[in-house]
Formats: C-alpha cells, sequence, structure tokens
C-alpha cells in the first residue's frame, strides 16, 4: 500500500488462485458500495472456500474521517461487514486492530465492532457533521 491489491494480484506459488482483490477506483465509497462487494463478491468466495477460522485485519482505514483511506464507511456499515462474516466459519472470527488514521474514526468502529461479538446493537447512526472530521 499504496498501489497494491490490483484485481491481478491473485497470489504467487501455492498460494495462487487464494488472493481476491476488490479494487476501487474512486474515493468515497460508503457502506452501500462496501456492502455490495461484500454479497456479491467476497462472501460466494468465502462460501465456496468453507473457512474454519475469519481472520479481519481491522484498521478502519475505510471509515468516514480518514483522511488517508477517504472513504466513508460509518461504524453502521462496519458492524454490518462483521454480521455478514460472522454467517462464516460458525462464527469463529477473530478481528485484530492495526492501523487507521483518525482516532475517533478508529474508535468508532471498534465500539461498533465489539458491540456486535458481544450480540449488542451498533451505536446509533450519528448525523452528519457529528463529531466527523471530514
Amino acid at each position: 500500500y499504496p498501489y497494491t491489491g490490483a484485481a491481478a494480484d491473485v497470489g504467487r506459488g501455492p498460494g495462487r488462485g487464494f488472493t481476491v482483490n476488490v479494487p476501487l477506483q474512486c474515493f468515497r465509497n460508503g457502506d452501500q458500495d462496501y456492502l455490495y462487494i461484500f454479497e456479491k463478491v467476497l462472501l460466494p468466495v468465502a462460501r465456496e472456500f468453507r473457512p474454519d477460522l475469519v481472520l479481519v485485519s481491522a484498521g478502519f482505514d475505510a471509515g468516514l474521517g480518514d483522511h488517508l483511506g477517504r472513504m466513508e464507511v460509518t461504524p453502521q456499515g462496519f458492524a454490518s461487514m462483521l454480521k455478514l462474516l460472522l454467517t462464516l466459519a460458525g462464527g469463529r472470527v477473530v478481528l485484530a486492530l492495526e492501523g487507521g488514521y483518525n482516532l475517533s474514526t478508529v474508535a468508532s468502529g471498534v465500539e461498533a465492532c465489539t458491540r456486535v461479538l458481544l450480540g449488542l446493537p451498533p451505536p446509533p447512526e450519528e448525523e452528519p457533521g457529528e463529531d466527523q472530521e471530514g
């Protein structure tokens, strides 16, 4: 990163064919964009693979307010993606926090995902401009 994750990057050697990248050509993709990619591309591949465990590198760079990622995924969007991941591997999902460049964005994403893992509803949506640096 940057300039990694091309669709043609499918792995090398024995891992060839086991990497799936979905490059996004523009900034400001949000919840609906990411959920569409999850439902139409990533989850079908993951279901076919049938993992025993799902590991997530959870940096929240795609979060609304992250100036480097420049995407617009809300805490509710992260929570929705996690709920979808929990349908895999019998719900055995590990989130490893890494990265993220806006501390309030990271904190909101972590809170939303922790609530999902605890079986709680995600926090309510914030109004635009409310506690967001964008």
